[in-house]
């Protein structure tokens, strides 16, 4: 705790005793029930989540332990105060419908508070210590890594009256948002909205035109774990307003949740062949349901290529080919390995039953003069090249999705996984690289793969799985390769540029050029 003792440059005192003598005299053992819950949420941390919720990692064992005893205080006492007046509207006569929508508000207020809360949150600063610049301080989001609840020893708390990540900083900026989405939507009409399990669409077969769905990102983020912070004190607000959702003891049901686990929790069941099956049943469902001229639209991004497999892979097994895809600059956050800016949209169609067969040596010809195609219209657009190789993927499986089966020589079906390989190659071959005045393709395939690397991703964290289909491009294994130019870490490798430590006449040229600016 500190006050601002000099607002020009942002300079803090230490807190007095009589500080931290108000902060160990707030006692939240005696608070009275909100509703039939308790004031301080009691619901447990589930085991294994030291990846998500990282105050579980030092010993924190419940929800209502994340915050210190003042503002476990505020935030039970506004809990308390948003239930109340949900009561209050009902009695004097306030629809049940607008007080739900009030109190929906004032919950969301909550919500957004506590992403400024707890002991993970952080200072931000800007400017310099001579005052100039962006001379202003931050409360930091709780998050990490979009999904990850931080913690550390030393944080910031925000005020409770003016200032950074308070009610009414928070509370004028929603009203401020939600005032500019009314003003251009204009008047609006009647809508439905249902909560269900994509696994099982409440709607009878064939009478949906479009299915646009946004599948969860594979093991990059851990929606529910990570949720389950605002979902215990939202319950303390909307347990009458939603008895069915809010009333339930214990967390957020997660048992068709269709994410890999982070962290590689044991005994969980969102594994990878969980996720594999989940998807397939999902995209069957939006099957059944689709019209006969309808169409399903799938968002997606992830910079690890074995993701996209899954995802395609479930696609076709659930009878939908690929018609088209397009890139969009939607994500601007750097997800702690090489970052995806982009998301890509896909719309599919139910396959044809008369489509027909083809052989691999075709379909690859195709592909790839596709795939090349794009390739200037993405640089005119800016995107960054894992970018491009991601957006790749969608105008190969176009070409996979006109033929009834893809034939290798051997007359067994060529896999998904091909086409992304190849798809891959289409856009390095398309940007024809050169080292000085030499094409890449001169060069050796260990040195082709290392200039591509850092031409690529620099000197960031990349997914083993985009490793390894970086390898294959120049046809290399992932073990040709790991030991000696690559740094191993949990799940992603980093390009190393220390010299190799031995050298001989076959050595690539990638190695003799780390050697000589060693020795340099």
């Amino acid at each position: 705790m500190a006050d601002l003792i000099d607002r020009s440059t942002k300079t803090f005192r230490p807190p007095s005793t009589d500080d931290l003598g108000a902060i160990l005299d707030v006692s939240v053992t005696d608070l009275s029930p909100i509703g039939g819950l308790s004031a301080v949420p009691e619901e447990t941390i589930p085991r294994g989540n030291e990846d998500t919720v990282r105050p579980s990692g030092y010993g924190y064992t419940s929800y209502g332990t994340l915050m210190n005893a003042r503002q476990t205080l505020a935030f039970s006492e506004s809990a308390r105060i948003i239930h109340e007046c949900h009561a209050e509207m009902l009695n004097v006569g306030i629809s049940a419908d607008y007080s739900a929508a009030l109190t929906g508000y004032m919950t969301a207020n909550l919500g957004r508070r506590l992403r400024r809360s707890t002991r993970g949150v952080r200072l931000l600063t800007h400017g310099n210590s001579a005052g100039t610049a962006q001379n202003r301080v931050q409360v930091a989001d709780l998050f990490s890594d979009e999904s990850k609840i931080s913690f550390g020893f030393d944080y910031i708390e925000a005020g409770i009256a003016d200032g950074p990540g308070t009610w009414k900083s928070v509370g004028q900026q929603g009203v401020t948002s939600l005032g500019t989405h009314l003003r251009a939507l204009g008047p609006g009409r009647p809508a439905k909205f249902r909560c269900g399990s994509a696994m099982s669409l409440p709607f009878r077969d064939g009478t949906i035109d479009a299915v646009v769905v946004d599948p969860p990102y594979y093991n990059m983020i851990d929606y529910t774990d990570a949720s389950d912070l605002f979902f215990v004190w939202a319950k303390r607000t909307l347990q009458d307003v939603d008895s069915e959702l809010f009333a339930k003891p214990g967390l957020q049901d997660k048992a068709e949740e269709i994410i890999v686990k982070r962290g590689g929790t044991r005994g969980d069941h969102r594994t990878e062949s969980f996720y594999e099956a989940s998807l397939k049943r999902a995209f069957e469902e939006a099957r059944r349901v689709i019209a006969a001229h309808g169409a399903l639209v799938v968002v997606f991004a992830h910079a690890d290529p074995d993701a996209w497999v899954r995802l395609l892979t479930a696609l076709t097994q659930a009878g939908f080919v690929v018609s088209s895809s397009w890139p969009s600059r939607t994500e601007q956050a750097n997800t702690g390995v090489s970052s995806v800016r982009v998301t890509i949209t896909i719309g599919c169609r139910v396959a044809e039953p008369n489509r027909e067969p083809a052989t691999a040596t075709q379909v690859d010809r195709e592909a790839q003069a596709v795939v090349a195609g794009r390739v200037p219209g993405w640089e005119r657009d800016g995107l960054a090249l894992p970018d491009q190789l991601m957006a790749a993927y969608g105008p190969a499986m176009e070409v996979y999705g006109r033929y009834s089966k893809v034939a290798l020589p051997d007359n067994s079906e060529a896999a998904i996984e091909r086409y992304l390989v190849l798809a891959r190659n289409a856009v390095r071959e398309a940007h024809k690289m050169k080292l000085d005045t030499l094409p890449l393709e001169t060069f050796d395939a260990i040195t082709r793969f290392a200039v591509f690397w850092l031409r690529s991703y620099g000197r960031t964290l990349v997914p083993k799985g985009e490793a390894r289909f970086s390898a294959q491009a120049d046809g290399l294994r992932i073990t040709d390769i790991r030991s000696g130019m690559l740094n191993e870490s949990k799940g992603s490798y980093r390009l190393t540029l220390d010299p190799p430590k031995v050298l001989n006449g076959s050595s690539p040229t990638f190695d003799i050029v780390r050697a000589m600016a060693t020795a340099w």
